[in-house]
């Protein structure tokens, strides 16, 4: 994942495999959680009837939690690289 991005998934089978690259090396301390199932995210999440969540994601603080913690990023302080484009 690049620098100041969430990302979050659902498995909808039992066979599922995921897997995304990130930008650098996981440090624990610097990772931000927000609760996935926050209604002000209002992110589109499957029907499912046992959703299972890691403790990390079921105890993690809401959005406007998260923000009155001071602890998002904000754009201008990203090292957020425009690609090139393509040769013609």
């Amino acid at each position: 994942m690049a620098e100041g991005l969430g990302h979050g998934f659902a498995a909808v089978s039992d066979t599922a495999v995921v897997t995304y690259l990130c930008d650098n090396t996981y440090t624990p301390g610097k990772a931000i959680s927000i609760n996935p199932l926050d209604p002000q995210l209002a992110l589109p999440w499957p029907a499912m009837d046992d959703i299972v969540l890691s403790d990390k994601d079921r105890t993690a603080p809401t959005l406007a939690q998260t923000q009155a913690l001071g602890v998002l990023p904000h754009y201008d302080d990203l090292h957020v690289t425009t690609p090139a484009p393509p040769p013609r």
